[in-house]
């Protein structure tokens, strides 16, 4: 009851107020200090001094980002840089003999008939450490292999990776143990390679965004002056 007995009038929100209220929220979404602190305008005597407050650049972070990228990231992209197949006229011809085999890439060694000793692999993704399986060299084949005294492989040497690496496009032995034709390697390398790549990509880049916001919730949760 107001003072001269009248009942207290009671005003619906304008469309200033709602405005108002409407650039407030987006002041926390643009303010940094919401972020970090949970406070638009935070205290400044209740905030961290100037060398402790939250910096995503902190050399953990560095050390994390030089992971993602040398472990998964560089892979990625010499794999997408190898992602086609190349024409017939590209393919270079290594004759020699298999001197180890792996199940997963670098799938073997070849001395060549000048001695020298060249890592080479079907088709796969690329990685720089660790290594992917192919159905074309799976457990009992890579042993059979290591019987081949002379090998014709035809391929080419895998481009921006920071080894020398041979990809195999066609590979047979002299002795008739093995061979795989550039059709069956070609059709196994181009089933599924899109699904893969993508999905590896997506991973390397949900990868990388989790560790910054896990970082980022750490360092709000060590810096907020309130919760």
């Amino acid at each position: 009851m107001s003072s001269d007995g009248q009942p207290p009038q009671i005003h619906a929100p304008t469309a200033m107020s709602k405005r108002n209220d409407q650039s407030h929220w987006w002041r926390k979404l643009f303010s940094s200090n919401w972020w970090w602190y949970g406070e638009i305008d935070p205290d400044p005597a209740c905030l961290p001094s100037l060398e402790k407050r939250p910096r995503l650049w902190r050399p953990r972070v560095w050390c994390g980002f030089l992971v993602c990228l040398i472990g998964v990231f560089a892979p990625t992209l010499s794999s997408l840089m190898n992602y086609d197949v190349p024409v017939k006229q590209d393919l270079q011809t290594l004759y020699g003999e298999v001197i180890t085999t792996n199940v997963r890439n670098p799938h073997m060694q070849i001395r060549l008939t000048d001695g020298e000793v060249v890592d080479a692999e079907f088709p796969v993704f690329v990685t720089y450490f660790g290594g992917f399986k192919t159905r074309l060299f799976e457990e009992p084949v890579h042993k059979i292999v290591l019987t081949c005294k002379q090998v014709v492989v035809s391929g080419n040497y895998l481009r921006f990776v920071p080894f020398k690496r041979f990809r195999i496009w066609d590979f047979s032995c002299a002795n008739g143990a093995f061979f795989a034709p550039r059709s069956e390697v070609q059709k196994n390398w181009t089933y599924g390679r899109f699904k893969t790549h993508a999905a590896i990509a997506a991973l390397c880049i949900f990868g990388f965004l989790l560790m910054l916001f896990e970082r980022f919730l750490r360092e709000r949760k060590d810096h907020a002056s309130k919760n």
